[in-house]
């Protein structure tokens, strides 16, 4: 067989993609390589499997990580990344509550 016969078969798999130990989100990999510390349970983003991110800067990928999870659940829930007053990053659901604000 050629290489182009064998391409994109599971045996083809460099051994150091067989060993991640990531998150499966890209998003939270990102941030958690920067050092940025992440709540404990909190998740957003998808793995972007089919996504050459080679060359591509921490903020694109975390947003085309959150957009992703966005893009293919059928909630179409967005989720927006922030850090809150004692430096953690938190995900919020966009919509998902109110921000209790009266007009009186």
């Amino acid at each position: 067989m050629t290489v182009w016969e064998n391409f994109g078969r599971q045996n083809d798999v460099p051994e150091s993609d067989k060993q991640y130990q990531g998150t499966f989100s890209v998003a939270m990999d990102v941030l958690t390589k920067f050092g940025m510390p992440v709540k404990t349970g909190v998740t957003a983003g998808g793995p972007l499997a089919n996504v050459d991110i080679k060359h591509m800067d921490a903020l694109t990928a975390i947003k085309v990580s959150i957009l992703e999870t966005f893009a293919s659940t059928k909630e179409r829930n967005m989720t927006e990344v922030a850090v809150d007053a004692d430096g953690y990053v938190c995900c919020y659901g966009v919509g998902a509550s109110s921000a209790k604000l009266t007009d009186q």
